[in-house]
């Protein structure tokens, strides 16, 4: 990354959106508010060298311009990463921003997760970054559901994602929140078409089964 003109970049955009009329001339009136500043993207941000520097800038800037209170400071994330002395680092400066980190975590056993995200990371393995992240910055976790031929996902799917988010408050993750939602359109993949939304009743069910472990959910 080239961390000046990263640094001169989001300087302009702030300036543009907070003392100019940048809003007014690129988005529609419902939509004329900052929301948040968020580390994401294509790829795993964390991967960045520059990680921690950026939070650590990102951080700055946001208070010099008066937001802190108004505008979230965000990390997206697999959580693969963590355990490397500098993402954690970089966890500890976005908590001292009063931060907080969205950890995808989509299903709740092996397969189901490979079958979601294409990975072969194993639950155990991801359970314990999880633990290691709410640790070190708020943490809340975000999921994904979603039809295939549309046919919504299996009760034992279900049944495996309530089982894993039980054990990740076992192991002592401090979970701020779970977020679900759902595909606002057709993923831009090969198997996108295919793919559609689960409805909100449904993803409200979900929701009351978290909430008897004790967790806020947010639809």
């Amino acid at each position: 990354m080239d961390f000046p003109l990263f640094k001169a970049e989001l300087e302009r955009l702030t300036e543009a959106i907070c003392t100019g009329t940048f809003l007014e001339d690129h988005a529609p009136p419902e939509a004329r508010i900052l929301k948040d500043f968020a580390f994401s993207g294509n790829g795993e941000p964390t991967s960045c060298p520059d990680f921690s520097a950026a939070v650590g800038y990102v951080g700055e800037l946001r208070a010099r311009f008066g937001l802190a209170n108004r505008v979230a400071l965000v990390l997206i994330t697999n959580g693969s990463l963590v355990n490397r002395a500098t993402v954690r680092q970089g966890l500890q400066i976005l908590s001292t921003y009063d931060g907080e980190v969205w950890f995808k975590l989509d299903r709740g056993s092996d397969s189901a997760l490979a079958a979601a995200n294409g990975t072969s990371i194993a639950i155990d393995k991801q359970l314990l970054r999880l633990q290691k992240t709410s640790e070190l910055c708020r943490t809340r976790i975000q999921s994904c559901w979603y039809t295939t031929d549309s046919q919504y996902p299996s009760s034992t799917e279900v049944d495996e994602y309530v089982a894993c988010l039980a054990r990740a408050l076992g192991l002592g993750a401090k979970l701020e929140s779970v977020q679900l939602y759902t595909l606002a359109r057709k993923p831009l993949l090969p198997e996108g078409a295919v793919l559609g939304a689960v409805s909100v009743q449904w993803l409200s069910a979900l929701g009351a089964r978290l909430a008897t472990l004790g967790l806020r959910v947010d639809l």
